[in-house]
């Protein structure tokens, strides 16, 4: 606008090397001319040639032939470009793409599941373990057939004849009749990370399936869509929730050690499959993250233990389910307690004598300048006991799990399941920890559990 800018070229350098000023500045995407558009005689050049004809004759030549040479979006008349185009960082621009590319799994759906943990039939919560309140037939390892036999999936509830797509790439190995008149598709995956498995894709409608027996796939490809179930002998759907019909993709998990798709069936109890079947968890859980939370990316993979301490979410999650109070309480085994859950004696407070400090109460302010002088201890705590990498947002969880309940001593199960990285075994042993059954803790436990799994952040009570 012709004024004079305050700052001075060495200003200007300085702010462009700060680390701070250059992060936002490379992620900023802007609308401005671009120099590939306008000719050295047009008018936006002018006054910069116009200064060059006295002051360096010879520089003005050379950047008039630079200019010319530059210049081709006139010329690509089909794109029919303008002047005025978005600019973005190049390589912020690459980065992120290459985050896209790096997830290695998604979820099979596009769109979440009609019994996610949020959904219209959330008490039939696909991700949900054998001890849970909202634990159903859905889940893997539930009776089926009067206790015969064991759920040898997890079941995604759907809308009717939902897509459902490829976590990753792929090859179909096997494509058959299922239950009820629904087929199913095995594929033997391998991840752009190197994972090998199969994955069944069941009880989805025959009528939907687009791939064929030997066919590479691609992650995010449509394999079918989600089917219907209808008992031969009766021709009815089956009440897998009362009064309403369920269409649903059935997924089971084998992680690969055979060099074989595993067979529909066998005679093997008690979940009358290949020994090598697992609960697919894990895997639905890591799709999830990637396909529904923005802020994810594969690149936030399991770190050592020793490099990680509790996120500023984190302690917002622990601050949430603790609640604030300015004065002494009684917690929920009979301990005084102040501020956010800070234990100041593990007995009664009318049994005590309060220190002078909270005699009249304390501010927020104090109330956090103890939370975070807690934080530490039970940090330390976690490290001592557990060797193995871990989430973020795993090691959160099991902070928050930590600052309620005193010592991983009380938690030996998932101890020890966590140091043999069976994370999925040590996410349900978060179910057990209950003091018996206590509500306000069986609902805590159930959000910690699903921070662990999914990285949700759910303090809600």
């Amino acid at each position: 606008d012709g004024s004079i800018s305050p700052y001075s070229p060495r200003e200007y350098l300085s702010a462009i090397h700060n680390p701070s000023y250059r992060d936002v500045k490379n992620k900023m995407i802007v609308k401005h001319p671009s120099e590939w558009y306008h000719k050295k005689d047009t008018s936006i050049w002018q006054s910069f040639l116009n200064t060059l004809t006295n002051d360096a004759p010879e520089w003005k030549a050379y950047s008039e032939a630079y200019i010319e040479k530059m210049v081709w979006m006139q010329d690509a008349t089909k794109l029919k470009l303008g002047p005025m185009l978005w600019h973005m960082h190049p390589v912020m621009f690459l980065g992120a793409i290459s985050q896209i590319k790096e997830k290695a799994i998604i979820f099979p759906f596009k769109v979440k599941p009609k019994n996610d943990i949020e959904g219209v039939w959330k008490r039939y919560y696909w991700a949900a373990s054998l001890s849970d309140s909202n634990a159903s037939q859905a889940i893997f390892g539930r009776n089926r057939s009067g206790g015969s036999r064991k759920h040898a999936a997890r079941d995604l509830y759907s809308e009717p004849l939902t897509e459902i797509v490829a976590i990753s790439n792929g090859v179909v190995k096997s494509i058959s009749p299922y239950y009820m008149g629904t087929w199913q598709i095995t594929v033997e995956h391998t991840t752009v990370d190197g994972r090998h498995f199969y994955i069944r894709y069941g009880e989805v409608d025959h009528a939907s399936i687009v791939v064929s027996n030997g066919e590479q796939v691609q992650q995010g490809g449509v394999l079918a869509k989600t089917g219907l179930m209808i008992n031969s002998a009766t021709g009815q759907h089956p009440g897998i929730i009362s009064g309403q019909t369920v269409y649903m993709l059935h997924f089971e998990y084998y992680p690969g050690n055979s060099d074989t798709p595993p067979p529909n069936n066998t005679s093997t109890l008690p979940f009358k499959r290949r020994s090598d079947l697992r609960d697919p968890i894990e895997i639905l859980s890591e799709g999830y993250r990637n396909t529904f939370d923005e802020g994810y990316s594969q690149s936030d993979a399991r770190m050592p233990i020793s490099e990680l301490n509790v996120s500023d979410k984190g302690k917002a999650f622990i601050k949430g389910w603790e609640s604030f109070s300015s004065t002494a309480y009684n917690d929920s085994e009979g301990f005084c307690t102040i501020g956010y859950g800070h234990l100041i004696a593990r007995a009664k407070c009318e049994n005590i004598d309060l220190p002078d400090e909270l005699k009249n109460g304390i501010t927020v302010a104090e109330a956090d300048d103890l939370f975070e002088s807690r934080i530490p201890v039970f940090v330390s705590e976690l490290k001592g006991s557990v060797s193995s990498d871990l989430y973020q947002y795993e090691f959160d969880a099991l902070i928050s799990l930590l600052f309620n309940m005193g010592s991983m001593r009380k938690a030996p199960l998932l101890t020890d399941k966590l140091n043999k990285k069976d994370y999925a075994g040590a996410a349900d042993e978060f179910s057990d920890i209950t003091n018996g059954g206590v509500s306000g803790l069986v609902k805590r436990r159930q959000k910690e559990r699903s921070l662990f799994l999914q990285g949700v952040y759910d303090s809600s009570h």
